[in-house]
């Protein structure tokens, strides 16, 4: 699968999860934004052109409800990576993409595929 040129951000407090994600979207063509490991980080990140998005539910303390939010306004897609069922999603973004921890490559990567397709 290719994601040629395609900026996605990774947001996700997990170095080795984050070093994980990078490799799989960088080998499928992608552009890595980040990882961005806080709200404050990934919402600076999106500052830069960003196609797509990968969020963790919980970012340390922090939710990313608030990257969520952002990137809907902004008409981004993304989906959820988490290690936590969708009840665990910010109620507003309970119907939003939830890829489980530990992840299957093809899947996470047909997904995205899919939602970029969807635009």
């Amino acid at each position: 699968m290719s994601l040629a040129g395609k900026r996605v951000l990774i947001v996700e407090d997990d170095g080795l999860l984050a070093m994980e994600l990078d490799m799989v979207l960088s080998d499928s063509g992608a552009v890595v934004i980040g990882p961005a490991r806080t709200v404050a980080e990934s919402l600076a990140a999106i500052e830069e052109q960003v196609d797509f998005a990968v969020l963790d539910v919980n970012l340390g303390r922090e939710s990313s409800g608030p990257v969520a939010d952002r990137l809907e306004a902004d008409g981004t897609p993304f989906l959820y990576l988490s290690g936590h069922d969708a009840t665990k999603l910010p109620e507003r973004h309970r119907t939003r993409p939830l890829v489980g921890k530990p992840f299957a490559e093809r899947e996470l990567l047909a997904l995205i595929e899919v939602l970029l397709d969807a635009q």
